[in-house]
């Protein structure tokens, strides 16, 4: 919000208007005219041609009317919430009542002018402020917008990266069911050296001694392939675990993507309303 103590009548109004206004009165009531600022400094140019030097701006809250020898002079001032902006300073031949008339009309005219503007030039900088905002905020969503679609394709390359391990897993369940068979067929083999090692007594000791030990070979073979086929049963089921929560997150983020996409949508929309009011009541200054 401006400071009031740093806004000039120039802020509020055009001086051309100013000016215009002034010389209107001027033509009506007879009297030489100008504006000045808060410190005494011309904003306008004299409505008349008497020296309007003779007359000072007194600074106070109310219009000050001096007549002497037929010659009037008035000060009128220009206030804003207590705050002296200025005044209007007219001088010429004309009775006292004129004077009073005038100084009146200017005094209420362009104090009340003066106080619908500052509150425009106050909406002014607040659509400005809330268009900022609005700006900022839009391109934090958009941000987001794109984070989100980061996420979302994150998480689809994440989940193909679970598949391929399930994939794996499969394959490793295909070669332990291959060992699998092959300990069994192990296994038979061991067997049947125990049996013609019995068959041929002493001469076959030693061959039984090899074929016990195939027959351990093959039952821990078997009970390998049955810890692995265990562990790979575990991996996919946390996979498939996995890829279930994945898909879930995959739909909350592509939800919240949407849903980021509409919000800086409607900013966006607010903000060009926004930009537009600015423009319509910068339109409107006196």
């Amino acid at each position: 919000m401006a400071d009031l103590e740093n806004v000039q009548v120039s802020d509020l109004l055009t001086l051309d208007y100013l000016q215009q206004f002034q010389n209107y009165v001027a033509a009506a009531s007879g009297l030489t005219l100008v504006a000045v600022d808060a410190r005494g400094k011309q904003i306008t140019r004299p409505s008349g041609t008497l020296d309007i030097k003779a007359v000072h701006d007194t600074s106070k809250d109310v219009p000050v009317i001096h007549e002497q020898g037929g010659t009037c002079d008035i000060s009128v001032p220009l206030y804003l919430e207590g705050v002296h902006l200025g005044a209007v300073l007219g001088i010429g031949q004309c009775p006292q009542t004129v004077a009073k008339g005038c100084a009146d009309t200017i005094f209420m005219t362009l104090n009340i002018i003066l106080g619908n503007a500052y509150s425009q030039h106050q909406f002014n900088e607040l659509a400005a402020s809330i268009n900022d905002a609005v700006l900022h905020v839009s391109a934090t969503m958009e941000e987001l917008a794109a984070s989100a679609h980061n996420v979302d394709e994150n998480q689809r390359g994440l989940n193909t990266e679970i598949q391929n391990v399930n994939t794996i897993s499969s394959k490793i369940n295909e070669f332990t069911g291959l060992i699998r068979d092959i300990a069994k067929q192990t296994r038979l083999l061991g067997l049947n050296a125990s049996i013609e090692a019995a068959r041929a007594g002493t001469a076959g000791a030693g061959f039984a001694v090899v074929s016990e030990e195939i027959g351990k070979l093959a039952d821990s073979s078997r009970e390998t392939v049955d810890k692995i086929q265990e562990f790979t049963d575990r991996i996919g089921e946390s996979v498939n675990e996995t890829v279930a929560k994945g898909e879930a997150t995959l739909d909350i983020v592509e939800q919240q993507s949407s849903a980021i996409s509409g919000v800086a949508e409607d900013l966006s929309t607010l903000s060009v309303n926004a930009s537009k009011l600015v423009e319509l009541m910068q339109s409107m200054k006196f």
